[in-house]
């Protein structure tokens, strides 16, 4: 069977790349690159070529590979941020809409694994070095802060310090997204990504279970 060209295509106008589709072009190779190896070391030259478009036209819109990096987290985080907002509206409690960004943040990293994986990459700090990073990264973390402070206003949750808790459900839930993405859990617990749904509403129950005012 021959197999489907995963170039992306970028239309031309008048005989020239269209500004907006190539960076965009750019950014979804770029992702799905990622995605499919699971290395985002990959040069520029290979995203413009899966891109179909040649390295000088790449170069007009990212003077670098950490710069075309960045434009993928960067919307990254934005459509996280999206998910998670969708995802909490889901519940009709606080607990509920707890437990739903957990999720949403699982489905997220598995479903955008290429962009997962470039959002929270070491070779892209400080966040700082890239205009918009650092703000959209922060809009993402907002919302998981957004319902823990309502369930500590509805009287649900401690109020001890919001942003202990905050570090403490966003690590747990970043690190069970992660194993479900390198398939960790499938040896000692048997949850592959079928599963990631059900362990992520797991998770995120015992995290409430904690939470709890006494």
């Amino acid at each position: 069977m021959k197999q489907a060209d995963e170039r992306v295509r970028v239309k031309k106008e008048g005989g020239r790349y269209h500004h907006g589709n190539l960076k965009d072009a750019l950014v979804l190779a770029a992702e799905r690159a990622i995605a499919k190896s699971g290395n985002i070391d990959l040069p520029l030259r290979d995203v413009a070529k899966l891109a179909g478009v040649s390295h000088a036209a790449a170069y007009r819109h990212f003077d670098s590979k950490a710069a075309l990096l960045a434009e993928v987290a960067i919307k990254g985080f934005a459509a996280l941020t999206a998910r998670l907002t969708v995802a909490s509206s889901k519940g009709r409690t606080p607990e509920a809409r707890f437990v739903e960004v957990g999720v949403g943040y699982v489905s997220f990293a598995l479903e955008s694994s290429g962009a997962f994986r470039v959002m929270f990459d070491a070779s892209l700090k400080p966040f700082t070095r890239f205009p918009g990073l650092s703000e959209a990264a922060f809009e993402a973390l907002s919302e998981l802060h957004r319902v823990l402070r309502d369930g500590v206003t509805a009287g649900v949750f401690r109020d001890d310090d919001v942003d202990d808790s905050v570090m403490a459900a966003w690590s747990t839930i970043h690190g069970h997204a992660t194993l479900l993405l390198d398939d960790q859990l499938i040896g000692p617990f048997g949850v592959d990504h079928d599963g990631a749904v059900a362990s992520a509403r797991l998770v995120m129950r015992r995290l409430v279970d904690g939470l709890r005012v006494r």
